[in-house]
């Protein structure tokens, strides 16, 4: 799978606070620059990339567009973008490491009034 461009990974206004590893790992953060977040919360070479930017190739898997909904134990699950109902929480970001051939090491991320929850998928 080719990785997604760096150019996607821009800076958005939003003022992230924390962000939840399905690990339990938490990394406190009070900034609008998600360069910060990518060089101190995640590995050097992640991409923290905005959804709505992001067009897939085809990768091998069913799939169309990544986008996610949130349920009430905190746990995300794919599912395509059409399945979405309107009120449920759509994801906004998407983590992917440049040499990822596999779902493990892509998270899928929410901005909740400042609050960041994600889960590895494996």
């Amino acid at each position: 799978m080719k990785s997604v461009s760096k150019q996607f990974a821009h800076m958005l206004d939003i003022n992230l606070r924390h962000i939840d590893y399905i690990t339990g790992e938490k990394h406190m953060r009070d900034t609008n620059n998600l360069n910060a977040i990518e060089q101190n919360a995640f590995p050097k070479e992640t991409l923290l990339v905005p959804i709505t930017d992001t067009i897939w190739q085809p990768i091998g898997e069913p799939m169309a567009f990544l986008q996610d909904c949130i349920y009430s134990d905190g746990l995300i699950s794919f599912c395509n973008e059409h399945e979405l109902d309107p009120d449920e929480i759509s994801y906004d970001f998407l983590l992917v490491s440049p040499d990822d051939n596999q779902w493990a090491k892509k998270f899928i991320v929410q901005h909740m009034g400042g609050r960041i929850v994600g889960e590895q998928h494996n």
